[in-house]
């Protein structure tokens, strides 16, 4: 025969079991905050969003309204951020786009820098209500309230990285070398003189319009497509072992400042950037760091090798530098396509040709990985 001592002690238990099952489990996500005010940064573990102004202008026809944003890529790698897609909302719920840039519908930006962007619209005479942008390959929407501010407000989003003259600086990837061979302004049009090398294996498409300048506040620029250089840098296809020699000229808003350089482009066209990271200066002088490359040729199901090694053995703490070898884009993703949780640890996003990134294991265990983009390219990482 049960006692009542015996039902009330059972009864404690399941209610302390209960009590458990609803306590909420902290997990790396624990910190993303999907929405804020102006003057508030929020975001996930891949990027931040912060607004810091907002201007309306009266006029006889549509409401001009500009947006001052800042981005900051917090990933391992580079991120492409789409400005020309946020989108405005007004008091009625209606959206708009911003004012199209032609030229800079995208801007790549490395790990732990910022972007700084003035979106510009044209609406009816209407209050407004919210913005919200989507980062690329990204569950997450970003949405800012445009009818309250934080009091203080938090400082913006800082980029890590220091910029000093570009003049003589090499960039360089398994594929690409760029040397800048010299750089001046002449007014508000900032001139480099560069030279790109290919030292891979396949021939390699360039253009001028590859290559953007940011400068220190992280506002970028596109290439002036106007300009009449006696010397510019054309478009065309590198063979291998071979180099090509120009100018390009950028239009900026204030001449004198010290630019990042950057190179990118579509897919099989790596991603090089000046500047200098103490990220990057750690993850490449460590001893610590493991290469794993992709192939030429490992988005063909048919090729042997995919992820080399495809199985790597690491010690705890160690960091895992993936290069993307192929000419097509390819992602580094946790997880596998069968068995779910996808890129809840680490995803590198698109990754082109020529791209790195990186990701410290901090945890023991076996870490599955693969490509989104092409499942049957699959690796693992063993953390001891």
């Amino acid at each position: 025969m049960i006692s009542g001592q015996s039902i009330s002690l059972f009864i404690s238990c399941l209610l302390i079991l209960c009590f458990i099952s609803v306590w909420p489990v902290q997990n790396t996500y624990a910190q993303v905050k999907e929405s804020g005010v102006i003057g508030e940064i929020i975001g996930d573990n891949k990027t931040q969003l912060y607004v810091n102004d907002v201007k309306e202008f009266a006029t006889s026809g549509p409401k001009s309204v500009e947006i001052y944003v800042i981005f900051k890529n917090l990933g391992g790698g580079q991120q492409e951020f789409y400005p020309n897609e946020i989108r405005l909302v007004d008091s009625e719920s209606r959206e708009y786009q911003p004012e199209y840039s032609l030229f800079l519908s995208s801007v790549y930006v490395p790990s732990q820098d910022t972007l700084a962007w003035k979106a510009s619209f044209k609406i009816p005479s209407n209050n407004l209500s919210k913005i919200y942008y989507e980062p690329f390959q990204s569950e997450n929407r970003l949405t800012v309230d445009l009818t309250n501010k934080m009091t203080p407000p938090d400082g913006p989003p800082k980029s890590i990285w220091s910029l000093s003259s570009n003049k003589g600086t090499n960039m360089s990837s398994r594929q690409l070398e760029i040397k800048i061979n010299d750089e001046r302004f002449e007014g508000k049009t900032y001139l480099i003189d560069t030279t790109l090398k290919n030292v891979g294996k396949l021939p390699l498409p360039y253009q001028p319009s590859n290559f953007m300048v940011k400068d220190e506040s992280g506002f970028p620029y596109s290439k002036n497509l106007f300009d009449n250089l006696e010397s510019p840098l054309l478009s065309g296809e590198l063979p291998p072992g071979e180099q090509v020699r120009g100018d390009i000229a950028f239009d900026v808003n204030e001449p004198g400042q010290k630019m990042m350089i950057i190179y990118s482009g579509s897919s099989g066209v790596p991603f090089l950037n000046s500047g200098f990271s103490p990220i990057q200066n750690e993850s490449k002088s460590s001893t610590s760091v493991t290469s794993v490359v992709m192939p030429v040729g490992s988005s063909n199901p048919n090729n042997v090798e995919f992820f080399v090694p495809e199985s790597i053995t690491v010690s705890k703490g160690a960091t895992i530098l993936w290069t993307n070898e192929d000419s097509t884009l390819h992602t580094v993703t946790s997880g596998s396509a069968e068995f779910g949780e996808s890129g809840t640890l680490f995803d590198s996003s698109y990754m082109a040709s020529g791209t790195e990134f990186e990701w410290k294991f901090d945890q023991e265990g076996t870490f599955d990985y693969y490509c989104t983009l092409h499942p049957f390219m699959k690796g693992v990482v063993i953390v001891k």
